[in-house]
């Protein structure tokens, strides 16, 4: 056969698979479900000031509201994706759902900031058992083609959700307050309930033996894994804390992995990190998220306290990146009937890298001449990246493991933001330590102020000093912003190689 008529007769496959009702139900309810937590996790960034002021939150509890629902989401897929396995991809989903509101409704009437914090924690789990289930519900609902469009749609759902929050956080806060940011989960959430009744793709292994002590094992060390990454960013690697978590983590992977090799019924079938496709798509993942995500948290920073936009501005800068995002998103599934996974994610990742090589020389009055065609680019690339690399790690999973494959996958996500976040934070700490502790004390002030003021400077926050020029400040904030583009190059750059290495060069049947 021919390379043509190969690539005819692939489309034409694709084309001989129309979506059901059903399956275009069960697609909507997920995408929106996955979508409403994905809004949760970063919405919350615009609302904490209007929150701190009227639960009296102190800076610690500002950073839990924030972390607790991401350290609880992070150590709970895993389980999640267990669970959906044994007693059911729809049940659980339903289960996730529901809890997912009465978390946010818990938010919404919150009047101290240990139940506001609480309800944070019982979201990001929610949230956790919400986008497992639902996505090893859509593994088992399509098939082939099907599969690959409608995990682009998934991912791109998911993926612009992170950064669609801060926008609709600004108009809410601005408008009718910071509380109505959660008190619409509840008719969304009711919505999907009603919705996803009798959806298909539902599975079910109950005869499996549960592992609880890997399950236990695996939960804990993703816990200490994730809260070592937030921990890093205030308190430095030299931490007691920040090692001890690190070192725990190091150590309950490890038993988890002799443990799990002399079991009969092990939690993760180990076999699944063998297959090249599925391990070499996760690092991707991981990599493509910590870079996206990372610099687009800064860039948000940037925009707020260096350039003084308002949050609902903003959000609205970052829309060159969003809108090819959601427009190239789709594609990724589509290109898959003519391309390999591997060519059509290299291709993606080299548009992010085309993107990212201008914002290197980022300033603080950087014209929109150069951010704009960076931006557009950037975010092709990140959309286009979505639906290939999920499509490798689930394709050749079998469906009775696909809970827990897509429970590992999903854990990529959270654990890829939170790396991004902190690994790239660090770098631009480190930048504008070195640019402005220098001049800083070149001008008189002592080694101890100095840092202080440069760690205010780190964070975003531009204090006005009598003998310090607010441009000097911008200046260092900007300098460590390019820092962290050079950041995302590499992560980017890693996910490119990983991407010709070890994804299929041929054409998902």
């Amino acid at each position: 056969m021919t390379e043509a008529s190969s690539e005819e007769s692939a489309a034409a496959r694709l084309k001989e698979q129309p979506w059901s009702p059903g399956q275009k139900r069960l697609l909507t309810v997920v995408a929106v479900a996955v979508g409403m937590a994905g809004i949760d996790t970063t919405i919350v960034n615009v609302a904490l000031p209007r929150m701190s002021t009227d639960l009296s939150l102190s800076l610690s509890g500002m950073q839990w509201v924030v972390d607790g629902y991401s350290l609880v989401y992070g150590a709970s897929l895993l389980a999640a994706g267990v669970l959906a396995d044994r007693i059911g991809f729809r049940k659980v989903f339903g289960i996730g759902v529901l809890a997912f509101a009465l978390a946010s409704m818990l938010i919404t009437i919150a009047q101290t900031p240990g139940v506001l914090i609480g309800a944070r924690a019982v979201q990001g789990l929610a949230a956790a058992v919400l986008t497992a289930s639902g996505l090893a519900q859509l593994t088992a609902g399509f098939t082939g083609g099907q599969r690959a469009r409608a995990l682009g749609i998934y991912t791109t759902v998911g993926s612009v959700s992170f950064v669609v929050g801060p926008l609709l956080g600004g108009v809410l806060v601005d408008g009718p307050g910071w509380r109505w940011a959660f008190l619409i989960n509840l008719p969304i959430s009711m919505a999907v309930l009603i919705a996803s009744r009798g959806t298909p793709g539902d599975q079910r292994n109950a005869d499996r033996k549960l592992d609880l002590t890997g399950l236990l094992l695996a939960s804990a060390a993703l816990f200490f894994i994730t809260y070592c990454i937030i921990s890093v960013a205030g308190r430095g690697w030299g931490d007691a804390v920040v090692l001890g978590s690190l070192i725990a983590a190091i150590v309950l992977f490890a038993v988890f992995i002799l443990a799990e090799h002399r079991l009969r019924h092990p939690l993760v079938d180990l076999s699944l990190f063998r297959q090249r496709n599925y391990s070499g798509a996760l690092v991707i993942l991981f990599a493509v998220v910590a870079s996206f995500f990372g610099l687009m948290t800064y860039l948000g920073i940037w925009f707020q306290q260096i350039r003084g936009y308002s949050a609902l501005a903003a959000g609205s800068a970052l829309l060159p990146i969003i809108l090819p995002f959601l427009v190239t998103a789709p594609w990724g599934g589509k290109l898959l009937s003519r391309y390999s996974t591997s060519a059509v994610t290299t291709t993606a990742v080299a548009l992010t890298l085309l993107g990212l090589l201008p914002l290197t020389l980022i300033t603080t009055d950087t014209s929109w001449l150069l951010l704009g065609p960076a931006f557009v680019l950037l975010g092709a690339g990140g959309g286009l990246c979505q639906a290939p690399i999920m499509a490798a790690a689930l394709g050749g999973v079998p469906v009775e493991r696909a809970g827990l494959a897509s429970g590992i996958a999903n854990s990529m996500r959270p654990l890829g933001v939170v790396v991004g976040v902190a690994a790239l934070g660090t770098l631009l700490s480190a930048n504008v330590h070195s640019v402005l502790g220098g001049q800083l004390g070149d001008m008189g002030f002592p080694v101890e102020r100095a840092a202080q003021i440069a760690h205010e400077v780190a964070a975003g926050r531009i204090v006005a000093h009598p003998q310090i020029s607010a441009d000097l400040l911008r200046d260092a904030f900007s300098s460590g912003l390019s820092t962290v583009v050079i950041g995302s190059i590499v992560f980017s750059v890693v996910a490119a190689v990983l991407s010709v290495k070890m994804l299929p060069r041929q054409r998902p049947e």
